[in-house]
């Protein structure tokens, strides 16, 4: 029986090597056809894993740098132009917030967002501002963000379905138990609460004209990802389940004294942002916040993702001339036509990109946290890549080795250009540093 055991072994090896021999040796892949700008020192201090960065692009060659830092438990706002790198700005002090973002407005003012707290910059400094949508609403705003891209303000965030007059809840078992000596399991019937993902366009607020996305089912709705090409047709990432804002979590009373994620299956879809201004008739509900929520059109080119990675984050970047999205490394989008893209290049084993933008005529940057050393235990860099006519570049490594901090990937942005270029910021071991990516000379800059 050993011996048998053994010959099947010997030759389960034997064609395993020589089905690795046979495959045809993957074609070597091109340098990006692009040129890296020096490392340029944006804000010194220490850094945790805990820090957050996010750009927002103004014109063909500036972009603005939001920085949380936790250390100090204060936020900054640096500008990176031709001229070089701006004196940080403090935006707020005795603040840690777990999330950031920024966007410009139709009059060219900057907001930034600080989990809920909305900011926006006039006459140098930065206010508090009162144009957030939920404002005297009574409608607590969770994980809000700005659609990218959009000519004006477009906030998506959640909220609770009982607020928006969606499907209030549902019920749930729960249970637990294996107390000793008795070792008795505990199950009983609990009433969670829906959260459904909201679409507001600012010139709809003053009527208090809200989407909800999906308000009937008793499942979850979330926005994973958000932007806007230059028509207008707003482009999605969302999320559908049961508490999909905690897929990817970890706790010992989850699903027991406390909420637990579900099963969560991610979707694209489309919607043109003049459909969020008008009243669908007849899909108006009256809510108790007085919030006219209501459904969402049902959304274009609806189509599910088969994604098996982190269910609360994929990658998008549109093409603002050309409409043409990106989704991860994984698909191409042109339409309603799918392309599918080799996730293998430059990405071997399969991990996507962290951030991805657009770069002109369907060309598309992409960075992700890669190891240097390509072994056990290597040190991490940021690889940088660019797809072109449907296939993936070579990497570069941007960050030097030794200089990034050990949990980069919380800490790391890019930034698309007006002229195509990209700007990437991210926490190295004592501060904040960036590069910009120049899809031409800079000589033309």
């Amino acid at each position: 029986m050993r011996f048998l055991s053994a010959l099947v072994l010997e030759v389960a090896c034997t064609l395993f090597v020589l089905g690795c021999g046979s495959a045809p040796p993957a074609p070597p892949l091109m340098a990006p056809d692009v040129q890296l700008g020096p490392t340029l020192d944006l804000l010194r201090m220490a850094t945790t894993g805990q820090d957050k960065v996010r750009l927002v692009a103004e014109g063909a060659d500036r972009v603005h740098v939001l920085i949380a830092s936790a250390t100090l438990a204060q936020v900054f706002h640096v500008v990176v132009g031709p001229g070089g790198v701006a004196a940080p700005q403090v935006i707020r002090s005795n603040a840690r917030p777990s999330k950031l973002d920024g966007t410009f407005d139709a009059t060219g003012r900057l907001h930034a967002l600080l989990d809920e707290e909305h900011l926006v910059l006039q006459d140098g400094r930065w206010r508090s501002s009162e144009r957030s949508v939920w404002q005297g609403t009574g409608v607590k705003a969770e994980r809000p963000s700005f659609v990218q891209g959009t000519q004006d303000l477009v906030w998506t965030f959640a909220a609770s379905g009982a607020s928006m007059g969606a499907t209030p809840g549902r019920w749930v078992w729960r249970g637990g138990g294996g107390g000793y000596p008795a070792g008795a399991f505990l199950i009983f019937p609990w009433h969670e609460q829906t959260r459904k993902a909201v679409l507001v366009a600012d010139g709809a607020a003053a009527d208090r004209l809200w989407y909800v996305l999906d308000p009937k089912s008793e499942m979850d709705t979330l926005v994973i990802a958000a932007a806007s090409d230059a028509a207008g047709t707003i482009h999605l990432v969302y999320a559908t389940g049961y508490n999909v804002d905690l897929a990817g979590t970890n706790s010992l009373l989850q699903g027991f004294l406390t909420r637990g994620p579900g099963k969560v299956s991610l979707a694209y879809g489309r919607v043109a942002t003049q459909d969020l201004l008008t009243a669908v008739p007849g899909s108006r509900e009256r809510s108790p916040s007085d919030v006219q929520g209501q459904a969402l059109r049902e959304l274009a080119g609806s189509h599910r993702l088969e994604w098996e990675y982190t269910r609360t984050r994929l990658p998008l970047a549109v093409d603002p001339a050309s409409g043409t999205v990106l989704l991860a490394h994984r698909w191409m989008l042109r339409g309603d036509n799918w392309i599918n893209l080799d996730p293998a290049a430059p990405y071997p084993l399969g991990s996507p990109p962290e951030q991805i933008a657009a770069a002109r005529n369907d060309r598309f940057h992409a960075v992700a946290v890669g190891n240097i050393d390509h072994r056990f235990m290597g040190r991490p860099g940021i690889a940088y890549s660019m797809l072109a006519d449907g296939l993936w570049s070579a990497p570069l490594w941007l960050s030097l080795a030794d200089t990034l901090h050990p949990v980069a990937a919380t800490a790391l942005d890019m930034a698309g250009t007006r002229s195509g270029d990209a700007f990437v910021a991210w926490a190295a071991q004592d501060g904040f540093v960036g590069r910009w990516i120049a899809v031409h000379s800079f000589e033309d800059r």
